[in-house]
């Protein structure tokens, strides 16, 4: 059986400060999700990947999910220097080479995951499932924090669960964008494996306590 996995997407905190609050949830976390935007692919512009090296070294946890909302995939990917089992997800719309990407992220021991965007059809991941760790489905629209869930998610969770049944294959689900303890449990019950979660962790008061909620949420489902 899978384990549900939580990742708190820390973009939006002080890179110069972060180091208390990661080692304040580090005993709670698998990991931590983190957003490169190239201001291209998607509007915003974040930190960078010299920013994204040096959060993924912040902490003791051993991998990283990183997500490139970026255009340029390849090159984001070679200046990646991220511990070996850390998760790279890449879009499907940037119009990257899909099977060479998966190859280079393989060569640098990291897992594979092909992310879409909420208009993009699931469908047209199924060529590639069997070549990477995890799907990433948004539900939301990439490049801005604090949106609300998109319920049309809720469909390609189920759609790529069942791909996923029929086809006899191991990828994990991930879902980005929305996640709270109101949603997270059916999301899981749905077949989500990988939660990034940002705004349900970070604008809590007391993210040690979001995280604790979220997690009883999902024991109970």
């Amino acid at each position: 059986m899978k384990i549900t996995l939580l990742y708190p997407a820390l973009n939006g905190t002080d890179i110069n400060t972060i180091r208390p609050l990661i080692e304040q949830l580090d005993p709670l976390v698998q990991g931590y999700h983190i957003d490169v935007m190239d201001g291209i692919f998607v509007q915003n512009l974040t930190w960078g990947v010299a920013g994204v090296n040096l959060l993924a070294s912040q902490s003791m946890r051993t991998s990283s999910w990183v997500h490139l909302m970026v255009e340029d995939v390849a090159l984001y990917v070679a200046s990646l220097l991220l511990a070996p089992g850390s998760l790279v997800s890449f879009h499907l719309e940037s119009g990257a080479e899909v099977e060479a990407i998966i190859k280079i992220l393989k060569e640098k021991k990291y897992k594979t995951s092909l992310a879409i965007n909420p208009k993009t059809n699931v469908e047209k991941t199924f060529p590639y499932a069997h070549l990477v760790d995890q799907i990433l489905l948004m539900s939301v629209e990439p490049g801005h924090s604090g949106q609300d869930f998109l319920p049309e998610a809720i469909k390609k969770v189920e759609l790529l669960a069942a791909y996923r049944a029929t086809s006899k294959l191991n990828f994990r689900i991930g879902i980005d964008g929305g996640i709270d303890a109101e949603n997270i449990a059916m999301l899981a019950e749905k077949g989500v494996d990988d939660f990034a979660i940002g705004s349900a962790i970070f604008a809590s008061p007391d993210p040690v306590e979001a995280i604790t909620i979220l997690r009883k949420q999902l024991d109970t489902k």
